[in-house]
């Protein structure tokens, strides 16, 4: 009799734990059914823009990050939070105002709020804590606003012409800047958006963000590297900047464009990295060690001890309830009225009148 009852037991316990996989992939598609416009923008603007193509490989990071914490995660499964759903409805929140402006940023942004909400929902404040550094990583691949880029590309524009044409005159070329315009002898050099130094900052932004991680050392020293890729980014842009026009006012030719154009690109990011590698020596050698990979390392997360164990209960209402919830705002997002972008029409500038009355 006891050996049945034990049985029993044992097939319950199977059959509730097979909700488990059944919640997590049902909220997935869920998911996925709401954001899959936003998603869809987001996947079009890292093919798009160049300095955006790096962020198809941030997700694999984040997972990679997540992966490399595995050992942690169980153990640090408490009860799921009721809290976690402040966080989820802002993410949604950030979705339906998204649709509503048609600023498909929002959306991003919402998206990765609803994905930190997980944990928290889920697993509680306990799992959230183990999983908050490679989630929160997820807001790089989240491309700045169209306007951001534009303002951003012209100040680097200008300020990458400056400090180009001063190192420039290091070399007793002349030379005159007229806004992002360098004058030669031989030639003239435009500093166009492409050659702004944007398409290094994004990059090496989430890159230097990845050896902050990386780093053992105190939280200031950490935000230093991270910060540090800046000034970075802006000097060896500008160094490029000079040494192409050194270059051509030497030696002839066009080394703006073609192959050795891009080549030049990538030796400066490699340079860009050895830099970074530099600042984190230099915090080394102020902490008493020699060589410069002497804290850096993989992350050793211990788990966090859970304030109340893990309810598959719980589990279970969270999870449907939040599956549902985020189903309905998908379902009316995308099917109430019509959401299309509404351009006005506007005259071309030839058909207006040269002069007008009085």
């Amino acid at each position: 009799m006891n050996s049945l009852i034990a049985t029993a037991n044992s097939l319950w316990a199977d059959e509730r734990k097979r909700v488990i996989p059944i919640i997590l992939g049902a909220l997935t598609i869920a998911i996925l059914f709401a954001f899959w416009k936003g998603l869809g923008n987001l996947w079009f603007r890292w093919g798009a823009q160049e300095e955006l193509s790096h962020s198809y490989f941030l997700p694999l990071v984040a997972g990679w990050m997540l992966w490399e914490r595995r050992h942690s995660l169980l153990p640090s499964l408490g009860a799921p939070a009721l809290t976690g759903f402040v966080p989820a409805f802002g993410g949604l929140f950030l979705l339906f105002l998204g649709e509503l402006t048609h600023i498909f940023v929002l959306e991003h942004l919402g998206f990765v709020v609803l994905l930190i909400s997980l944990p928290l929902i889920l697993g509680g404040w306990s799992l959230l804590w183990v999983t908050i550094i490679p989630l929160a990583y997820l807001f790089f691949m989240v491309p700045p606003p169209y306007w951001v880029i534009t303002v951003l590309s012209g100040k680097f524009q200008l300020m990458s012409s400056e400090l180009g044409v001063a190192m420039i005159r290091l070399f007793d070329v002349p030379v005159y800047l007229s806004g992002n315009v360098i004058h030669l002898s031989s030639t003239t050099l435009a500093v166009v958006e492409a050659c702004s130094g944007l398409r290094y900052l994004f990059p090496f932004l989430s890159l230097g963000a990845l050896a902050a991680y990386f780093y053992k050392g105190p939280l200031w020293q950490r935000i230093a590297i991270f910060l540090s890729t800046i000034p970075i980014t802006i000097l060896m842009n500008s160094f490029r900047i000079a040494m192409t026009g050194v270059v051509v006012e030497k030696f002839g030719g066009s080394p703006s464009e073609g192959f050795l154009h891009y080549f030049e690109g990538w030796v400066v990011f490699l340079l860009c990295i050895l830099f970074l590698m530099a600042v984190i020596w230099v915090f080394t050698l102020f902490r008493g060690q020699k060589s410069p990979l002497a804290f850096v390392g993989f992350e050793d997360v211990p788990p966090v001890a859970a304030k109340a164990p893990w309810d598959l209960s719980k589990f279970v209402r969270h999870g449907v309830a939040l599956t549902l919830l985020v189903l309905s705002v998908g379902v009316i997002i995308h099917t109430t009225g019509n959401r299309a972008l509404i351009i006005p029409e506007r005259q071309l500038l030839f058909s207006l009148p040269l002069e007008f009355p009085e």
